[in-house]
């Protein structure tokens, strides 16, 4: 089961795999990342760095378990 969407300030910044709200003008969207400790940023599965000067998330959720 998934957890509640929380602050991104209390986000895991250990490796961890979490689904974030990105907010920005006009709507937002939802993204799979974890915290990328060599640039201190959030980074999606593909790779890309999220800018937080454009896109910085607002809000994170844990992820359920695989079965």
């Amino acid at each position: 089961m998934r957890g509640e969407w929380q602050p991104i300030e209390t986000a895991p910044k250990n490796g961890t795999e979490v689904l974030v709200y990105i907010p920005f003008d006009g709507g937002g969207c939802y993204d799979l990342v974890q915290w990328d400790f060599e640039v201190e940023a959030w980074r999606e599965d593909g790779g890309a760095t999220i800018s937080p000067k454009f896109y910085a998330p607002s809000h994170w959720m844990a992820l359920e378990p695989p079965k």
